[in-house]
């Protein structure tokens, strides 16, 4: 993000064109122009300073912001100040003409505000009420949204459909999202856990005045990780609309992030990243490092995706950069079959679960290693939206063809017993808190622990040219 200067006050400045000299056409004597006399050019210019420009691209749905909103918004002035404020009335004008001029002075000198008109009580309690009826049909609205989501999800086989299924979930669930205490959620502890791996990963990678790309960035949750690592830089895309929507709301009220941001609506699986950013100044290639987070896996529903979404990583990385993320673990899904009943097709506990479009296989082999559709359901977060499987290896052998080669890999809970000690000083204690226990250790437990046991975190560094 670009800082801005406050504009200098021309009471106090020092400048020499806070005394101009101007002539009198009476007499030719000069005087010193007070501050009302700049007050007009000095608020124009502070205009030129507020931050938050938002630009459209209506191509990809896109909004570049270089800094954040100026809130309190500045008071307009007329445009046009008359040069020369006049004590008296000069011997050549007219009493009428001197009248008029003493009008255009103050009126130069009094603000153009915009009152808000007051309403009666009865009013007020009217346009209260609309407002709440308008938001629980749009509360409605997204409710419709999941349950067309999940019958679309049931009823439809083609894999052509997912796309537009993953799309309508996550633009329903940023709604409600809104909505949503998530103190009281009834995932928390797994939400902060996510929250320290994903922490966790980015420093270990990062490095000060990095340039970052989030491909499926959502709604924003990560800028304050990517402040944290010093990041000059970050461009956001991500499928959703409603959600690049939100990201933008919530880099516009955080008060934490200095960076520049571009965020762009755009699908990095089927378009080249270079078109989606077409025309974004913010958005600067090649970037220092890639990263994915619960997003990847939507890629390999075929070849040509997950073909795609290498390309576009290894196109955007500068050598020696980093290509982060999060995904879930083939080694634990295919642990989980080999111990399901024969036919059976689906498992979980309270709080998620996972259930096969078809029979998966016994011996826990993908073939082909694209398009293993599942559905997946996690509590207070993710409704039966269709996932695929990435058996990690194929993956891995895919990544090479693309000059990525692998140099970490865990699950989450391997890396959280590994790394936690060493960055726990680091990361926000109010996410540590969720997970402290009584004897000071941190941990989880129950339905919790094995549903953040389906994920593992990965990097791969970007070889060659």
């Amino acid at each position: 993000m670009v800082e801005t200067t406050d504009a200098k006050d021309p009471a106090q400045s020092n400048s020499p064109k806070d005394s101009l000299n101007v002539p009198q056409l009476e007499n030719r004597e000069t005087r010193k122009l007070t501050d009302d006399d700049l007050s007009n050019d000095f608020l124009k210019r502070k205009r030129k300073l507020v931050r938050g420009n938002v630009i459209p691209n209506e191509k990809y749905s896109a909004f570049s912001l270089s800094s954040r909103d100026n809130e309190d918004g500045i008071e307009t002035l007329n445009e046009e100040a008359p040069k020369v404020e006049l004590a008296q009335k000069p011997a050549w004008m007219t009493e009428d003409a001197y009248r008029q001029h003493k009008e255009d002075e103050k009126s130069v000198k009094q603000p153009v505000r915009r009152r808000r008109q007051k309403l009666s009580i009865e009013e007020q309690k009217k346009q209260a009420e609309q407002r709440r009826l308008q938001e629980e049909k749009r509360e409605e609205k997204a409710h419709q949204q999941l349950t067309q989501a999940s019958h679309e999800i049931s009823s439809h086989s083609q894999y052509s459909q997912t796309q537009d299924i993953v799309r309508s979930h996550y633009n329903a669930r940023t709604h409600l999202a809104r909505k949503e205490d998530r103190n009281k959620s009834p995932i928390i502890k797994l939400r902060q856990f996510n929250n320290i791996i994903k922490y966790m990963l980015i420093l270990m990678f990062s490095k000060p005045n990095m340039t970052v790309l989030d491909l499926g960035c959502g709604k924003g949750g990560d800028l304050y990780k990517w402040q944290l690592a010093k990041t000059s830089l970050y461009i956001g895309i991500d499928l959703s609309d409603q959600s690049i929507i939100e990201a933008i709301h919530r880099y516009r009220r955080s008060r934490n992030v200095d960076f520049r941001v571009a965020f762009i609506t755009g699908d990095a699986f089927e378009t080249s990243v270079e078109e989606i950013v077409a025309g974004q100044e913010e958005a600067e290639l090649p970037v220092d490092i890639v990263s994915m987070q619960f997003c990847m896996h939507y890629a390999f529903e075929s070849e040509a995706k997950a073909r795609k979404m290498l390309e576009n990583v290894s196109h955007s990385l500068k050598r020696g950069g980093y290509f982060i993320g999060t995904i879930p673990s083939s080694d634990f899904i295919i642990d989980k079959i080999k111990d399901l009943p024969e036919g059976e097709k689906k498992w979980g506990n309270g709080m998620y679960s996972v259930e096969f479009q078809n029979p998966p296989p016994r011996d826990g082999v993908f073939r082909p290693p694209f398009g293993n559709m599942y559905t997946y359901f996690l509590q207070d977060a993710v409704d039966n939206v269709p996932e695929y499987v990435v058996p990690f290896e194929a993956f891995r052998a895919l990544a090479l063809e693309y000059d990525l080669e692998l140099r970490y890999s865990k699950p989450f809970l391997e890396m959280f017993d590994q790394e936690f000690p060493k960055w726990n000083y680091k990361l926000p204690q109010r996410i540590s808190a969720a997970l402290r226990q009584q004897d000071g250790s941190y941990q989880v437990f129950g339905a919790e622990r094995e549903a953040i046991s389906f994920y593992k975190s990965f990097a791969f560094e970007k070889m060659g040219m």
